[in-house]
């Protein structure tokens, strides 16, 4: 009787083990979908020297795009179906 229980028990927590799995994996998926698919006007890179303070707010990244006349972060954007699609596929170095 025990291992019966004991069997149930275990197979009961290979099912929410499985279910959650797949949660987390649709979660990642939903993400990578919200990213946008826009080929960028110019793509730049920063190599100038900054100094930048630990109690700074926002730290900008040295990397970003030009789209429609506005400085967009990568963050938002899906940078690896840029890399493929656009003519516009690798940053230009700014000094």
């Amino acid at each position: 009787m025990k291992y019966l229980v004991l069997l149930l028990i275990l197979a009961s927590l290979f099912i929410l083990g499985c279910s959650t799995k797949s949660k987390i994996t649709s979660s990642a998926e939903k993400n990578t979908k919200q990213l946008l698919r826009v080929c960028p006007d110019e793509w730049y890179e920063n190599k100038m020297p900054m100094v930048i303070s630990d109690s700074a707010v926002e730290k900008q990244t040295a990397q970003y795009f030009i789209i429609a006349g506005e400085r967009k972060e990568l963050k938002d954007y899906d940078v690896e179906w840029i890399k493929l699609n656009c003519t516009t596929n690798k940053p230009n170095p700014i000094y």
